[in-house]
């Protein structure tokens, strides 16, 4: 794959984490608790989400985060792809503040 696919990936991440805040507010999921993404990506709300439509959106964009995480590794490495991550993080976290 070429590295022109991953022009925008750094927002394009950005913008997926930010939905996923959005989405986990909607459905009352903590995606930074251990074994919470995991039972999600298994198809398992951990709460009981009672929007269905919201659950299975943000399983699908879990997924597609996943999927372009390690497409990302593979052609930036790992090491930048993880700062990536990082920052990724760190902006949906303070947008999930903004919506407190």
């Amino acid at each position: 794959m070429k590295m022109s696919s991953f022009l925008h990936f750094d927002k394009d991440l950005d913008d997926l984490a930010t939905e996923l805040v959005r989405l986990s507010m909607l459905c009352g999921v903590r995606l930074l608790e251990a074994g919470v993404v995991q039972a999600v990506l298994e198809n398992q709300s951990p709460v009981g989400c009672s929007n269905e439509r919201a659950f299975k959106k943000m399983r699908g964009l879990l997924v597609l985060a996943y999927h372009m995480i390690e497409e990302s590794a593979e052609v930036e490495g790992v090491e930048a792809t993880a700062k990536m991550l990082d920052h990724a993080i760190e902006q949906a976290s303070n947008r999930r503040n903004d919506y407190n």
